[in-house]
């Protein structure tokens, strides 16, 4: 099997073997109903969709699975797509598990009330009754209280913890499960016979590989002790991710709106138009719209010689476009193993316009074909035979506007002229060469022989080193810097201080230099291999001398992320600093809204605020730490400021941490013992 499907089926084949040694718990009745070939529906938010942990039940249960987790959803949000998500599937049972947002808190009330939530998931029972399927009632984890959404609201009175809160919300599960006779999986029970550090991801929120494995076997215990197996059915058989390569041009996405998945109900407009969609955002605040084919349905191409074609017009609303490979999708994103569009074009479509947080500001058409390997895939995303897996898109509008986002093409071609690559001559490196040279508190810093820096969180929150630099450039003999940082559960950032040749103390981002002006309000989460042109993004030629570097990591514990390289030299036939499209935009009035502004002032973005990113709380908080954070809720649910990737709890944008110094960043460890 290739390292494509090696990822994919990795977890569920170390938790099958880890469910095995529960499966000898309690005999079924002889007459219990028999689980294999049965379907599963595991109805949730993003602790489901986010997790692995109904895949690995099902495998282990051999039963055929129907994920129906999305990100950021309520149980009244599950109830608005049951039809949909649940009842088309037919399902034989239904696994119910709501609660980590309905009890969030934006303000003084929370987003569903425990009386809302009574109702909610009582409805939901007597519709998976009526289908003639069995519910399974899963209480909500314990959430850390170093996780954001500490900072999203007040505590009821009489409660002190995140837990607490959430815990109200259990304890209406199990009084519905006690009247209604239903059966109840306790995962908040479960929880306390593992350490919450262990537990869940570095966001305090979601389930870590270690929670989905818990969550996986504790249901496959129980499903096993009041439900039979038939050790003669045959196997279930899942859908195989492909790992032969297409030939020619395949696109990578559907045109039939029926192939799309609309999170939130209602709030998007599509319109099938001459092999285009118009996609607009009806919402009051973000909205998405989700290519998440079956895994099977996945665009399997070569990493080199590739290219990635696009024409597209992003109209009335910024957006943000992502692309999931490896059977990773946007519904279903339990890994990181994507990447973001318009950072990616970035650096190879000139009059790209962006906002700080790396969105797609509105009025522009982009038309061209770029390889994989310039828009950064990186080839840890591909397999041992150098293919890469297309599996999901994921469109992120922010602001509400009538006017569309219109897909006309979205595809790869095989088989293009791959160039020379230029050849990288390092000079000097700009990492530290002693640990002794580092500063600051929160991060295990280790340096390896081959010279790379690897840092781990000590404690959970927003941490760095720093370390003086007196090193001179001469930009004219070693033009290029080198970014290659690999993430692995942490989010990396930092800061470039130097002297510019009139001599005056300058400091850039790490994300800026990368991606452009302005771009700072954004982390690094995926894999990066970047060649940057110095003179380019420092705006100064001469010498410099760079004085300091700040590097960042976020998370808890076991957060870690590695700066593979980090230095400065030159490039055999480097490429020019910005490379044009290889087909230029489109010059029709009636397609390119940059030379076609709307009369309208009711839909023209530069008129209207909610399609201006700094009127938009979803657009990130203010760099100023200072500012405080909106604390108006998106209609997803989801916090101003997160990640547009998924629901509750990924990091914030990096402005708010790197408005501050290195000498304020114990305060994050403080935090964590209040």
């Amino acid at each position: 099997m290739s390292r494509i499907g090696k990822r994919f089926f990795s977890l569920v084949l170390s938790a099958a073997l880890a469910a095995g040694a529960v499966s000898a718990a309690a005999a079924p009745a002889p007459d219990a109903p028999i689980l294999d070939g049965k379907t599963l529906v595991t109805l949730g938010d993003s602790l489901t969709a986010q997790s692995n942990w109904a895949e690995m039940a099902s495998k282990e249960l051999n039963m055929k699975l129907v994920n129906a987790g999305i990100g950021g959803h309520t149980s009244a949000d599950g109830l608005a797509r049951f039809d949909r998500d649940v009842a088309a599937a037919k399902p034989d049972y239904v696994v119910i598990a709501f609660g980590t947002n309905d009890f969030v808190r934006w303000g003084t009330d929370p987003v569903v009330t425990p009386d809302n939530y009574r109702q909610n998931m009582s409805t939901l029972v007597s519709r998976v009754q009526k289908l003639g399927a069995t519910p399974l009632l899963f209480t909500a984890p314990y959430v850390r209280d170093d996780a954001w959404m500490k900072n999203v609201g007040t505590y009821p009175d009489g409660e002190d913890t995140l837990t607490d809160s959430i815990d109200v919300y259990n304890r209406v599960i199990r009084e519905i499960a006690a009247e209604q006779d239903v059966d109840l999986v306790d995962m908040r029970e479960m929880c306390n016979q593992h350490d919450i550090y262990d537990f869940l991801q570095i966001d305090g929120v979601h389930l870590s590989p270690y929670g989905q494995e818990r969550y996986a076997e504790t249901l496959v215990a129980y499903m096993q002790e009041r439900f039979r197996q038939d050790a003669n059915a045959p196997r279930v058989e899942y859908p195989q991710i492909p790992t032969v390569p297409v030939k020619g041009t395949q696109s990578l996405i559907s045109l039939d709106p029926a192939d799309w998945t609309e999170p939130l109900i209602g709030t998007i407009k599509v319109q099938k138009l001459n092999q285009s969609l118009r996609i607009s955002n009806t919402s009051v605040w973000g909205a998405e719209y989700h290519y998440s084919p079956p895994v099977d349905k996945g665009v399997c191409v070569p990493l080199e010689g590739t290219e990635l074609n696009l024409d597209l017009t992003i109209d009335g609303t910024v957006t943000n476009i992502l692309l999931y490979f490896n059977g990773v999708t946007p519904t279903h994103n339990y890994d990181t193993t994507y990447i973001s569009l318009p950072l990616a074009l970035s650096g190879l479509y000139p009059d790209l316009k962006l906002d700080a947080t790396g969105n797609l500001q509105a009025g522009q058409t982009i038309k061209g074909s770029f390889l994989l390997t310039d828009l950064g895939v990186p080839e840890s995303f591909a397999d041992e035979n150098g293919n890469v897996l297309f599996s999901g898109v994921k469109l992120h509008f922010i602001g509400a506007n009538s006017r569309p986002t219109v897909l006309r093409e979205f595809s790869v071609t095989t088989d293009q002229p791959v160039p020379e690559k230029p050849s990288y001559q390092k000079a000097s490196s700009l990492l530290p060469q002693s640990i002794d040279s580092l500063t600051g508190d929160g991060i295990v810093s280790t340096i390896n022989q081959d010279g790379s820096l690897t840092l781990c969180q000590k404690s959970s929150g927003w941490f760095a080193v720093s370390y003086s630099l007196n090193q001179t450039i001469d930009l004219s003999a070693t033009p290029y810097i080198h970014f290659r940082v690999t993430p692995d559960t942490g989010a990396a950032n930092g800061f470039f201080d130097y002297i510019d040749g009139a001599g005056q103390e300058q400091r850039k981002t790490f994300a800026e230099m990368m991606y452009g002006k302005g771009i700072t309000d954004i982390n690094i989460e995926s894999p990066v291999d970047k060649y940057i042109h110095l003179p380019t993004v420092l705006g100064t030629s001469g010498t410099i001398t760079v004085t300091q570097i700040l590097l960042s990591d976020y998370g808890s514990p076991t957060a870690t992320l590695t700066w593979n390289d980090l230095s400065v030299g030159q490039m055999d036939q480097a490429p020019e600093p910005s490379t044009a499209p290889s087909s230029a935009p489109s010059d029709n009035p009636s397609t390119n809204p940059s030379t076609s502004p709307s009369s309208d002032p009711s839909t023209d973005p530069s008129t209207d605020p909610s399609a201006d990113p700094s009127s938009d709380p979803s657009a990130g908080p203010s760099a100023d730490p200072s500012t405080a954070p909106s604390t108006t809720p998106s209609a997803s649910g989801q916090k101003p400021g997160t990640s547009p990737s998924t629901g509750v709890g990924l990091p914030l944008a990096a402005g708010t941490l790197l408005a501050v110094s290195a000498a304020a960043l114990g305060w994050c460890r403080k935090k964590r013992g209040q």
